[in-house]
């Protein structure tokens, strides 16, 4: 037997209810608010019926109880079902409540004039029977075609004023409707505040065709601390409905084969929110936005749905679903999904999917057909594929993958600053073919940590960007056109670094650092003849055997390969006295000396060292710094650049004032120390002087760190990189090029020779 929520629910006090209910021995008392008894008898359909007849509005109570729903019960506005401990409504009759389509108008009435997006304007060719406050729903005859059906365009306005022949509607249209795709209006006589609370639904069958709930045309639905449990076609089925809320109920059983649907909102609703729920067994689609044929209430798209701090469990298809019928803008956001066979499916939409968790699913997450996602902050972990974007733009950033199945983008996917740990297998896959490819991915800013096989694969792929990624595991590139890579830390234990197969289009290997067992950068063609495209591999620093192989590439442009000993810079950040609590991470310059407006400029830069295990080995260290700022001008004063060893920082945190979140310098502008172990000295570890009468020559500038590099890799000190500064901060401003500059080959370098 279905039990309902009541631990979390508060249920209408006596005192409140204008109607009460109870049921004992089988026999239902209505009894209004005076106290009289309107209804007794075993009737539990006439009993409610007796209560809904008794009142214009207000709050029908009852009490603990089943009551058996045999026949379907008619809504109508302004009234709120309320139980207190065990209330359950027995729908034996499919659907259990409805509110019916006698709302809508048989007639319609054509636009004038054409009415655009934006617009809250519609000139109509006649406005009589339309009054102030009404409801219409607006539409034209553009269609989207799914699955061999024709789905027409639509929403609900609400008339705020009319003038002539023209109504003017409470808020903007979405969409544009035309007279040549015949436009028109109906009039919908929308019911109100319908609610029900704390009371269980329970159906006959999750392979039956029940449904409990069918509203059509509602504004301001709640349902709030309800059970709904053994339904086979929809639990909850909102039809041209604005403004509704489900909150805190559970949801379990709902499953029909191809029907089968949690909560169902269909055609032009808007404003759906769907929150604190649990929906915890045995589902096909737990939520579904639709679209309907069929009779004058099919018109138009759904809009808004949020989908918030809901659990789901075992599902067998979508969780959270958007039919290619619909036009809503979803916000998912804090759900926890477990064990779906996709998490959630979006098409044809706009999209926050954020701050969610994912567990177990084939597919945690999948966009089609048009629309612009949002993807971030979120937790995937045991998915098979965690992300497939296949829909017009995806924003793919901030997100944490442990174990969480890979990513397999097709169109316009940006990845970037993804962490994703716990591997052994690929974390991006994307493939196309030679008649279609897929294309614009770019991929930035990623760590992987863990030692994959493979790190990612592409095949028939074009306009490919992988920039300032850290992975471990091969890159592998086959069949594609336009691939560029730059700025990349790959540590691969497999045989190679970068695979180039089979090339179609010109490819950019430059500013990497390859680690490999066997060969760094491996260019290979399965074809009968050599491959022509241009491949450029430039200042690549790499660490195998075989820095390049060429198999029969005839285009290849190689111009100052890497050698082992060169870094890149891992972390920099920039101190400014004029903003003392900004944190400059992601700055495209290294700045130093002084302004009058502004005060001092310093920087922190920090490099990874690990790879050096003895000290005397290290025969020679240099820091290289790109200069390039001001262009050609002129200093008042000289500029003498220091290099100082850094107390501990974060470059997340760093400002010049403080070191790390809510922990401040000693001294604003950073604490250092100096080559005698001064706390705040200064006799640099290194200095050059650029003269004040010398202008930027757009050239490497270097300094000698071999003191302090062999002091971090003896282990005197924990590695804090180097505090760069200027002797004094007056009029002396210059700027060198960061790890952030787009230009990978005037970034700062760290070069260390060893002892042979």
């Amino acid at each position: 037997m279905l039990v309902a929520i009541s631990s979390a629910a508060v249920a209408a006090p006596d005192d409140l209810a204008n109607i009460q209910i109870s049921k004992e021995n089988g026999i239902a008392t209505v009894t209004n608010e005076n106290g009289t008894v309107i209804y007794e008898g075993a009737d539990d359909v006439a009993a409610i019926e007796a209560a809904l007849n008794e009142l214009d509005s207000g709050v029908i109570l009852f009490q603990n109880g089943e009551y058996s729903i045999d026949r379907t019960i008619s809504l109508k506005s302004d009234i709120s079902f309320v139980g207190n401990e065990g209330v359950v409504f027995d729908c034996i009759s499919s659907p259990g409540f409805t509110t019916g389509t006698g709302g809508y108008s048989s007639s319609t009435t054509s636009v004038a004039s054409d009415a655009n997006s934006g617009a809250t304007q519609i000139s109509l060719s006649d406005v009589s029977g339309l009054d102030v406050g009404d409801y219409v729903k607006i539409s034209d005859d553009f269609t989207v075609p799914y699955e061999g059906k024709d789905y027409k365009n639509g929403e609900l306005v609400e008339i705020v004023a009319i003038n002539g022949t023209t109504i003017t509607v409470a808020s903007p249209l979405y969409d544009s409707y035309t007279v040549s795709r015949n436009a028109k209006v109906r009039e919908v006589s929308m019911f109100q505040n319908i609610s029900f609370e704390n009371v269980g639904f329970s159906g006959f069958g999750m392979d039956t065709s029940s449904t409990a709930v069918y509203l059509y045309g509602v504004k301001n639905v709640t349902f709030s601390n309800c059970t709904v449990e053994d339904f086979g076609t929809r639990a909850i089925l909102l039809f041209d409905c604005l403004d509704c809320t489900v909150e805190n109920s559970t949801f379990k059983r709902i499953f029909r084969d191809g029907t089968g649907y949690g909560i169902a909102i269909t055609n032009a609703c808007d404003n759906i929110v769907i929150k604190n729920n649990s929906f915890l067994e045995k589902g096909r689609h737990y939520i579904a936005v639709v679209s309907s044929r069929g009779g004058v209430t099919t018109d138009g798209f759904t809009r808004h749905v949020d989908v918030l701090d809901n659990i789901f469990r075992d599902c067998d298809d979508e969780a959270v679903n958007s039919h290619p019928t619909s036009s809503p803008i979803f916000r998912v956001i804090g759900n926890e999904i477990y064990d779906s066979r996709k998490g959630v499916e979006l098409a044809r939409t706009d999209s926050i999917v954020k701050d969610n968790k994912f567990y177990r699913c084939k597919n945690a997450l999948v966009t089609l057909s048009t629309g612009n996602h949002v993807i971030e902050g979120n937790y995937f972990n045991g998915n098979k594929i965690s992300i497939i974007p296949h829909a017009t733009s995806n924003i793919i950033r901030n997100n944490v993958f442990d174990n969480g199945g890979y990513i397999m983008p097709e169109l316009n996917a940006v990845i970037e600053n993804n962490t994703f740990e716990n591997y052994s297998g690929r974390i991006v896959s994307s493939a196309g073919s030679s008649s279609s490819y897929v294309e614009n991915i770019e991929i930035s800013n990623n760590t992987c940590e863990d030692p994959l096989t493979m790190a990612m694969e592409f095949g028939y792929a074009k306009n490919v960007r992988l920039n300032n990624n850290n992975l471990n595991g091969d890159l592998e590139f086959s069949g594609c056109d336009d691939v560029r890579l730059e700025g990349n830390r790959i540590n691969s234990p497999s045989s190679s670094g970068v695979r180039v197969i089979d090339a179609t289009g010109p490819h950019s290997i430059s500013v990497n650092e390859i680690k490999a067992s066997s060969v760094g950068i491996s260019l290979e063609n399965s074809r009968t003849t050599p491959i022509k495209d241009e491949i450029i591999i430039e200042n690549n620093v790499i660490d195998a055997p075989a820095a390049i192989s060429n198999d029969d590439y005839s285009n290849v442009i190689m111009d100052e390969e890497g050698s082992p000993g060169t870094l890149r810079i891992v972390e920099d950040s920039r101190l400014r006295e004029g903003s003392p609590d900004t944190v400059f991470k992601n700055e495209p310059y290294i700045d130093l000396g002084g302004r009058d407006d502004v005060g001092g400029y310093r920087d922190l830069a920090l490099f990874d060292l690990s790879d050096y295990e003895d000290a005397e080995l290290i025969e020679n260290a240099t820091l290289s710094l790109f200069w390039y700022y001001p262009e050609g001008m002129e200093r008042p004063d000289d500029t003498v650049v220091e290099i100082y060893r850094p107390e501990a920082w974060n470059p997340d945190y760093v400002t010049w004032n403080s070191s790390d979140l809510d922990t401040p310098w000693v001294h604003p502008g950073g604490d250092w120390y100096d080559q005698n172990n001064v706390s705040q000295g200064s006799t640099p570890y290194a200095t050059i002087t650029l003269n004040g009468s010398d202008v930027p020559d757009n050239s490497y500038h270097e300094l000698d760190v071999t003191g302090l590099v062999k002091e971090y890799v003896s282990g005197e000190y924990e590695n804090t990189g180097f505090l760069i500064k200027a002797r004094t901060e007056g009029e002396n401003y210059i700027a060198f090029c960061s790890s952030d500059y787009e230009n990978g080959n005037q970034r700062p370098v760290l070069t260390i020779s060893e002892k042979e």
